[in-house]
């Protein structure tokens, strides 16, 4: 009979510790919250290689520039402005946003509620230009997802057997590999950067490109035109 009254109340005691202590957590910069990983970094960008474990919540951190995010893990995830409400979500390979954080500051916490690490990008678009990315690419494969000042994101998909070329112009790209092998990736590119399994590479301005899908899946690709 105690143990049927105890338990419960050390649950509800230590619910209440719980969050007690999320709430009088101190927000920190995004950058030095744990689950982001500083993994390159120009003048134009800065990629924070996000991995949040399964059951796992991040501390409070602050959002304050423009950031392109994209996704490359399946999960059912949940997130929590400082002093809103909990809002659930879910994330899919392959979806790209654009978060005005440099215009709204955000501060919040991210949790993943699924069995499996939820891994995203936030490319934080650190240069603020006066110019105009020009008219939107129109390659085979490239599919628009969204077109912002600061930069452009696209979708490319690209069969077994087709190549993809890109010319070089006054704008730098970075390519960001979803799904597909990472043979294309290794052959006939200077890589600056890469993670594994999921690559990238950055191309500076007038850096044209050009790579062939050999293998037997299909490529899934986020390319940003940076501006």
């Amino acid at each position: 009979m105690s143990n049927t009254l105890i338990r419960p109340a050390s649950y509800l005691l230590l619910l209440i510790l719980s969050v007690q202590l999320s709430t009088a957590q101190t927000p920190v910069p995004v950058i030095k919250e744990p689950r982001h990983k500083l993994v390159f970094s120009n003048e134009y960008i800065r990629i924070l290689d996000v991995h949040i474990p399964p059951g796992d919540t991040t501390l409070y951190h602050i959002h304050q520039t423009n950031s392109a995010i994209v996704f490359f893990s399946k999960n059912k995830t949940g997130s929590q402005v400082l002093g809103g409400k909990l809002v659930a979500g879910q994330a899919f390979p392959g979806n790209t946003t654009y978060a005005n954080f440099g215009d709204s500051t955000v501060t919040h916490r991210v949790w993943n509620s699924d069995t499996a690490v939820y891994h995203v990008f936030d490319i934080e678009l650190v240069n603020h230009p006066q110019g105009s990315l020009g008219a939107i690419l129109n390659n085979p494969g490239l599919s628009l997802a969204w077109d912002k000042k600061l930069a452009r994101a696209y979708r490319l998909l690209l069969d077994p057997g087709k190549t993809f070329t890109l010319k070089g112009s006054d704008h730098p790209h970075l390519l960001t590999r979803i799904s597909g092998s990472p043979q294309p990736f290794r052959e006939g590119m200077s890589m600056e950067g890469k993670l594994r399994p999921i690559f990238f590479v950055w191309y500076p301005a007038g850096t044209g490109l050009e790579f062939t899908n050999k293998e037997t899946v299909p490529e899934q690709c986020i390319l940003l035109e940076l501006n």
